[in-house]
């Protein structure tokens, strides 16, 4: 994992309350995404690095909204 693939996974878990079966599921997610993300465009290669926070993070905060 990035450096700053980890400061970002770091600051998803100390901003949101989710269990850490959760978060090593997320992370088996992350590694799928940065390898399918190898072979079709699913996410910006920009944002790679910051799967944490610019769209995992970013996705669970509408959670209390549903």
């Amino acid at each position: 994992m990035f450096h700053m693939e980890q400061n970002d996974r770091q600051q998803f878990e100390s901003t949101l309350a989710v269990s850490r079966e959760t978060v090593e599921k997320l992370d088996a997610y992350a590694c799928l995404l940065r390898e399918w993300n190898e072979k079709f465009n699913l996410i910006a290669p920009s944002t790679v690095e910051h799967i944490w926070t610019r769209h995992f993070m970013d996705s669970a905060q509408l959670y209390d909204l549903i």
